[in-house]
């Protein structure tokens, strides 16, 4: 990409940043969470100002109003942490891109010293900022735990009653199969993140780290696996048979399974293309292996029920 379409779309990015964290701000009922959006807001005015010295279209006549609006309703529906982490990924793909420019040497030296000032002012400034917003998000800080559960929910379960499913013409049995799986799944999941988060509470406490939580990282793990079995179960539960249930249970996996992949992608700040591509490759392909497993029983064995 040309430098100059780079420099444009941070320059525009850190305007809409600018008007979305004054418009969190004025929303916001919690006093500390205010003026840290505020100092925020001000933060971005100033980066916008430094990128406007290199942009191709130093006064942008963007209108951000429907994006400020889409960006508050977001934050109604995924929370103030997850929003903003949100809201700077995309600057975190455009600096990716800016960085290769670099490395090419595509850059003036004026060029590279707006570049490293404005990085200079996000680390030191605005990236603390917003760590004080988000170290909170119980979310966030559980995501491992949650995308832990949700995952395996969703992979084992889809497995299960897809191979059930082409092997059995009986959705009650299905369901109730892939239930106690679920269940057991959920009770085994939450008592190994249980186990393993007591090991790390020790080491961290021979370390004098802070200490892991182990009950909580439990009901997080069991919780989101339960809770992410049910989008397979559901057409089965439904009352669908054969192929028809089956394709309802990948195409509504497959569906959760992006979206979650799409969420954790933004979080750490990975492709979200590539993370979702690879997510539903591996689902899919467990699928299609159990499916044809549940054929070759019922061929085998003269399974009708």
């Amino acid at each position: 990409m040309d430098k100059r379409i780079v420099f444009d779309k941070l320059h525009g990015g850190e305007l809409l940043h600018c008007k979305v964290y004054r418009a969190f701000a004025e929303r916001e009922s919690n006093a500390k969470s205010r003026c840290i959006l505020e100092k925020l807001s001000s933060l971005e005015s100033q980066h916008a100002s430094l990128w406007a010295k290199i942009s191709a279209n130093a006064s942008p006549k963007r209108n951000h109003s429907f994006a400020v609006i889409f960006y508050v309703a977001l934050r109604q529906l995924l929370g103030l942490s997850l929003t903003i982490k949100l809201i700077e990924h995309k600057e975190t793909q455009l600096y990716r891109q800016l960085a290769e420019i670099i490395k090419g040497k595509g850059c003036t030296q004026a060029e590279l010293r707006v570049i490293r000032h404005v990085r200079s002012l996000e680390v030191e400034e605005e990236a603390t900022l917003e760590d004080k917003l988000t170290e909170f998000s119980p979310i966030l800080t559980n995501i491992r735990d949650i995308t832990f559960g949700m995952n395996d929910g969703l992979v084992e379960i889809v497995a299960v009653v897809v191979g059930l499913g082409a092997a059995l013409q009986n959705s009650l049995l299905v369901s109730i199969a892939g239930l106690i799986v679920a269940v057991s799944g959920a009770l085994s999941m939450a008592g190994g993140a249980y186990i393993s988060n007591v090991y790390e509470r020790e080491v961290h406490a021979i370390q004098h780290k802070s200490a892991a939580q182990p009950v909580k990282s439990a009901a997080y793990v069991g919780f989101a696996y339960i809770l992410a079995a049910m989008v397979p179960l559901s057409p089965f539960a439904a009352g669908y048979v054969g192929s028809f249930a089956i394709l309802l249970a990948i195409f509504a996996t497959a569906v959760v399974l992006a979206i979650v992949a799409a969420v954790i992608a933004v979080i750490t700040d990975s492709h979200v293309r590539l993370r979702v591509i690879s997510t539903l490759l591996i689902t899919l392909g467990i699928a299609a292996l159990t499916i044809l497993l549940g054929y070759y029983v019922r061929q085998q064995f003269g399974i009708s029920l």
